[in-house]
């Protein structure tokens, strides 16, 4: 989790090796940087971007209730989208 002026707000941050792709790890490990945001930072919400091509870590921040709210137009031409999700997601909106 880090401050960053893209979202004006914290944003979750972070990879895998691709050997562990696909295995569920992703959205365990997001969902724990969500829960550490709003439990132990106490923030009301939690930022995300993405590369538009990037089909995997979209699932994962919709499986874990992020809402798509703006795009990004990088300088090289690519499409970085911004996702929000906010403390008021109740937990049976995680898929």
């Amino acid at each position: 989790m880090k401050r960053t002026d893209t979202v004006q707000g914290h944003e979750i941050i972070y990879a895998l090796t691709p050997e562990v792709w696909g295995s569920g790890l992703g959205t365990e490990l997001a969902r724990a940087i969500v829960d550490y945001g709003f439990d132990t930072l106490g923030l009301k919400e939690v930022h995300a971007t993405v590369a538009a091509a990037n089909s995997a870590s979209l699932a994962v921040l919709d499986r874990i209730g992020f809402e798509h709210v703006r795009d990004i137009t990088e300088e090289n031409g690519g499409i970085t989208r911004v996702f929000t999700r906010r403390r008021d997601v109740p937990a049976a909106a995680q898929k």
